[in-house]
């Protein structure tokens, strides 16, 4: 909902995703900004606006120029990078290229690859996570670093910005999967952010399910942690609810 009404400029209860993707005939200020401002858009990371039909494709490029962007690199939101057990989109085709760097976590889960390791590690969070909650996992996934799927969106966004025309004014938007769950931090992220002490309140009101005291003081450890990340990058970013984006503007000045 939020992702539909950002793009298209609407009130947040005005929702453009109800289980189709969103309508190409929609105007969106990514248009206003390519077509009328004259500005080289760009986006990277999880969208949803093409999540009904599949996906934003194996380049990350489908409905891109209908959308108003000038380039692209796209991706599924994290559980749905290994559905169906075939990579379909950009950061699971690059967890497939890459052989798990550390052999004794290659044999405890039985993988070659990092998109192996992703599926099984998606098996194992059933497993981990705290009385069913997806937030509260207490057991950091085996890998730092890339393939945290963050980490990889960050990387896509400095690509696209080296890429970009020098002769243009640019928009650039890095749709970030996290704070969302299921909340799968690595350990260097439970070490550089010591909340294991620092209590959260309970929530006034249960929505979908009450958790015990204890699975919600890790879930909300492990969302703080999720923005953190994101923070440390010194990028503007706003968090609502399950969706955290970064949208950056910026104008290209003349040295002369």
């Amino acid at each position: 909902m939020l992702r539909s009404a950002a793009t298209a400029v609407l009130q947040f209860d005005i929702n453009l995703l109800q289980h189709t993707d969103f309508d190409e005939n929609v105007t969106t200020f990514y248009k206003v900004l390519r077509d009328t401002a004259g500005y080289h858009t760009m986006i990277t990371g999880r969208d949803d606006l093409d999540k009904s039909s599949g996906g934003p494709g194996v380049d990350g490029m489908k409905h891109t120029d209908k959308l108003g962007f000038s380039d692209s690199v796209r991706c599924d939101g994290s559980t749905d990078v290994t559905r169906d057990g075939v990579p379909h989109e950009p950061y699971g085709m690059w967890l497939k290229s890459q052989p798990v760097p550390d052999p004794d976590v290659a044999k405890q889960y039985n993988v070659s690859d990092l998109f192996e390791l992703k599926r099984a590690r998606f098996a194992e969070i059933a497993r981990v996570s705290m009385h069913g909650n997806s937030y509260a996992i207490d057991h950091p996934q085996p890998l730092n670093g890339t393939i945290y799927q963050d980490n990889w969106i960050g990387e896509q966004a400095i690509a696209l910005l080296e890429r970009r025309p020098m002769d243009k004014p640019f928009f650039i938007e890095v749709s970030h999967q996290a704070p969302h769950p299921p909340m799968d931090v690595t350990a260097g992220m439970v070490a550089s952010n010591n909340l294991r002490n620092r209590r959260f309140p309970q929530p006034a009101e249960c929505i979908d399910h009450c958790y015990s005291n204890e699975s919600m003081q890790v879930g909300r450890q492990n969302y703080v942690r999720g923005c953190m990340l994101l923070g440390r990058d010194e990028v503007c970013w706003t968090c609502h609810s399950h969706d955290c984006r970064a949208l950056l503007f910026r104008r290209r000045r003349s040295s002369g």
